[in-house]
């Protein structure tokens, strides 16, 4: 499923004249390549192999600056480079200095209390964030509540810098189609399959809705460590023959999965350092831009302004209330459903790519003194 540098890169390479991408594997990841991608009005498309070497966990990190500084090489002069986590920003600004970039952007996609059990790399991590709130040229967020985050958490930044909001962005249908009415019993989940999602109460709380409503079905769109756990959690509830497990799709597969869907999941679990307290979580802005209306939880800031404009249904974080939720919306007449789906819509659209970038890089040329040419986007964090 599309991520926040696949939209950002997508936008860029239509704006500007050359754009380099780097996307360096996770440390935790299977993944044991790294990736350049360099787009040139002139000169095409080149993909490569970058550096990398799977080391321990501190040395890997290392490697990585030295990964984005090879990537960077026989290149022209770039006049903004972002980065999307410290320790790319870090890098970024090197580059600055070593006179291969003009601008640096700091883009902060999550703010969360710990991001290693390591002290010493929690340690490490914390202060290239604060060298990167101060250092860089210009700071992005992606939600408007991590500026209270980073506040909460006595995380500093240096406030004479401009700091832009730069949410998640939308690709809406072109437009809102007929749903058949069989849509409302029709559920969807869109993403990771670990723990903080809710999908397990997804599941508990449709086992318990199934049993009035014999013709609601599940879809199951992405891949994560709960992944079997959770196929022998719907065979144990005995909805194994309802629900359907895809894995992650994208492009026009997603696109019409989700147009076969009435009711979007994003049912996250609450507690004091969820991910998704202060993210701009994605599953909203996907559910929406096909008109989906969504039952989620309180968690996000977000949901209370998709239960306002009549997009979604916010509910506890307990099976019971999450079944009556599905049920309300599987019963729901005709009119209402239409006008939620209008409603969810709407709200897409307000966050459509096409809405929201030209704006943010028209005051990025106005704050940074900059005419748009030329790019460098590291790699970004999981979604």
């Amino acid at each position: 499923m599309p991520g926040v540098l696949d939209d950002l890169e997508g936008f860029l390479e239509a704006e500007c004249q050359e754009i380099l991408t780097i996307r360096l594997p996770f440390y935790s990841s299977s993944e044991a390549r790294a990736k350049a991608r360099y787009a040139c009005q002139r000169k095409g498309i080149v993909e490569n192999t970058a550096l990398h070497l799977r080391l321990r966990e501190p040395f890997s990190y290392i490697l990585d600056i030295a990964s984005i500084f090879l990537a960077c090489l026989g290149r022209e002069r770039f006049q903004i480079y972002i980065g999307f986590d410290p320790l790319c920003t870090f890098s970024g600004i090197l580059l600055r200095t070593a006179g291969k970039v003009d601008k640096v952007i700091h883009y902060t996609i999550d703010v969360v209390p710990e991001r290693f059990q390591s002290t010493f790399m929690q340690t490490v991590y914390r202060f290239l964030e604060t060298f990167a709130l101060s250092k860089a040229d210009m700071l992005w967020d992606l939600a408007p509540q991590m500026e209270r985050a980073r506040l909460e958490l006595g995380i500093v930044r240096d406030a004479r810098l401009p700091l832009e909001v730069v949410p998640v962005v939308t690709h809406p249908l072109s437009k809102l189609e007929v749903s058949a009415l069989t849509a409302k019993r029709h559920l969807v989940y869109a993403g990771s399959l670990r723990e903080e999602m809710g999908v397990e109460a997804a599941l508990t709380a449709f086992s318990l809705a199934a049993k009035t409503l014999p013709d609601l079905r599940f879809t199951i769109l992405g891949e994560g460590p709960l992944r079997s756990p959770l196929e022998e959690l719907s065979r144990g509830l005995g909805i194994a023959h309802r629900v359907t497990f895809s894995g992650v799709k994208s492009g026009q597969e997603l696109r019409q999965l989700l147009s076969q869907a009435g009711v979007g999941v994003a049912l996250y679990k609450p507690g004091p350092h969820s991910f998704s307290l202060f993210s701009d979580p994605s599953k909203y802005k996907l559910y929406a831009s096909h008109g989906i209306p969504i039952i989620t939880t309180a968690v996000n800031p977000l949901a209370r302004e998709l239960e306002r404009v009549g997009a979604a249904i916010v509910v506890p974080y307990e099976p019971i209330a999450i079944s009556r939720a599905i049920t309300d919306l599987a019963n729901m007449s005709a009119s209402d459903y239409t006008g939620r789906r209008a409603a969810a819509y709407a709200f897409g659209l307000g966050f459509a790519a096409e809405r929201v970038y030209p704006g943010v890089f028209q005051r990025v040329t106005q704050h940074l003194g900059l005419s748009s040419a030329s790019t460098l986007l590291p790699p970004s964090p999981p979604a």
